[in-house]
């Protein structure tokens, strides 16, 4: 997650894929139901080898709330977390508070419009779940993104791949749908706003519920 983003993280994505997970019929859920997601994010350099940055375990309830634990490969946690009505916080465990990040946006588009929308590039069947797939190209790095929605999880991403101009490329990918509303707690330590100011300026910061 690196909390701020989807992470720009060793296997191929051939095998991620592989028939393992595959099924034949794209599931039909309630758009409104909860899930877990297991992911794996992987840096693939333009002249070596993959290295997995990261692995992730996402719960998320059918209200929209959610939390995130990032795991990377020198044994460090992050963990972040999603309340409705009060924002979306990073758990900073050494200083026992939690960092507010932003307010918590619900993925509640409907279909049709996020096809209408000039980058959509189509629809792609990913873990038997149909997917609407977004390509963009910047105008002013040449960076190449391909971001798959699932409108049966939320219209939550559960593929996104990030390709530079010199061919490297990282790739955030759901490897596990398990279906069901999840049970979890987060942290209740005192909110600190410092890291929503430096980027937003002070003064610009909500309330945040208790």
């Amino acid at each position: 997650m690196r909390i701020k983003t989807v992470a720009v993280a060793a296997l191929s994505v051939v095998s991620l894929l592989g028939s393992a997970f595959i099924v034949a019929k794209v599931k039909r859920v309630p758009s409104k139901q909860g899930f877990t997601l297991l992911i794996r994010t992987t840096d693939y350099p333009a002249d070596g080898a993959p290295i997995l940055a990261s692995t992730k375990v996402r719960y998320h309830k059918a209200d929209g709330s959610w939390k995130m634990e990032t795991s990377y490969a020198n044994g460090r946690v992050d963990v972040g977390f999603g309340q409705m009505g009060r924002g979306v916080f990073h758990v900073d465990e050494k200083n026992k508070r939690l960092d507010y990040l932003s307010g918590i946006s619900l993925h509640d588009r409907t279909e049709a419009d996020l096809k209408s929308t000039s980058d959509f590039a189509g629809e792609e069947t990913l873990l038997g779940f149909k997917t609407l797939h977004f390509h963009r190209v910047s105008d002013l790095t040449g960076e190449v993104s391909d971001t798959y929605l699932c409108p049966a999880l939320q219209n939550f991403p559960i593929k996104a791949v990030t390709t530079a101009r010199n061919g490297a490329k990282s790739v955030y990918e759901t490897v596990q749908v398990i279906l069901g509303e999840p049970s979890f707690s987060t942290a209740d330590y005192p909110v600190d706003m410092k890291r929503y100011e430096e980027v937003h300026g002070t003064g610009t910061a909500p309330v945040v519920p208790k």
